[in-house]
Parts: C-alpha cells; sequence; structure tokens
C-alpha cells in the first residue's frame, strides 16, 4: 500500500516517521510521487 493509501486511511503518524526513516531518499524518483501527494494533503489540511 502506497504512503498516500495509508495516509488517507488514517495511518499519518507511521506514514510521517518511514518517510523520514527514508531520508533523502524520499526523494528520489521512485518515492517522491507519492511523497508529494502525502505533503499536498497535509498542506491542504493546515
Amino acid at each position: 500500500m502506497s504512503f498516500y493509501d495509508r495516509y488517507r486511511n488514517g495511518e499519518t503518524h507511521s506514514v510521517y516517521a518511514d518517510i523520514e526513516k527514508l531520508g533523502e531518499e524520499a526523494f528520489s524518483p521512485s518515492f517522491y510521487p507519492d511523497v508529494e501527494k502525502v505533503l499536498i494533503v497535509f498542506s491542504i489540511v493546515l
């Protein structure tokens, strides 16, 4: 399940923790599109 799907299912804290564990790899092409979706939803909620 993607970060975005998990985030939408309410796993916000674990998604943030998993993204943090990725470190700079979160910005790699294999992860960034999904991470970006989470960040966009997060910014809209604020």
